[in-house]
């Protein structure tokens, strides 16, 4: 009997010892490693993707420590992709945006055109007298139009000359003092224009 007990001590003390060194282990096999995935998995759902978590025991955890670390790398490429999408369409947006508003002065520009064009053509079907007439339109083109000087030639009987018949400006009033004329086909864009 004292040899039964002596066995059965001696095998609860290696029982105590393998169980105090399955004390040890399991914490720096298992325990440790669980704990450095699941704080890994934290800083990758806070969204640091770049974070890498260290796992080397050779098992699932460490499989799970890799996957973890291959869907963060997945994760970072798509947000990388994904930003640089958004500043690609930003940059249509703003293209496009200028592009409208480009748009849109020039058609306010065409509106203004037209509505002056409307009020010549209302102006010349409303006087009857070309001397009053011309001088007018001149007026009117240059105020409308924001154009500094505006000369009016007609071709003389001849169909040899056009002549000033009006104008707006100090200048082109000088030249029409004078009967300025040019010769058709010849002399400047007027001469060439009336060919």
């Amino acid at each position: 009997m004292r040899q039964m007990l002596y066995l059965l001590v001696g095998l609860l003390v290696v029982g105590a010892v393998v169980a105090g060194g399955l004390g040890l282990i399991l914490p720096r096999r298992i325990v440790r490693p669980l704990l450095t995935v699941q704080e890994g998995a934290q800083q990758i759902g806070a969204g640091h993707l770049d974070h890498v978590i260290h796992v080397e025991t050779g098992d699932e955890i460490q499989d799970l420590a890799e996957s973890f670390n291959e869907m963060a790398a997945s994760l970072e490429s798509s947000q990388a992709e994904l930003e640089q999408w958004a500043r690609e369409l930003e940059a249509r947006v703003e293209e496009r945006t200028g592009e409208l508003a480009e748009v849109s002065a020039q058609m306010r520009q065409r509106a203004t055109r037209l509505e002056a064009s409307a009020e010549i053509a209302r102006a010349i079907a409303s006087v009857r007298d070309l001397d009053l007439l011309l001088p007018q339109v001149t007026h009117l083109i240059s105020e409308r139009f924001g154009w500094y000087h505006v000369g009016i030639f007609m071709v003389d009987e001849a169909w040899k000359y056009a002549v000033l018949r009006a104008a707006n400006s100090a200048g082109g009033q000088r030249m029409l003092a004078r009967g300025h004329s040019l010769r058709i086909g010849e002399t400047g864009i007027v001469g060439h224009v009336t060919q």
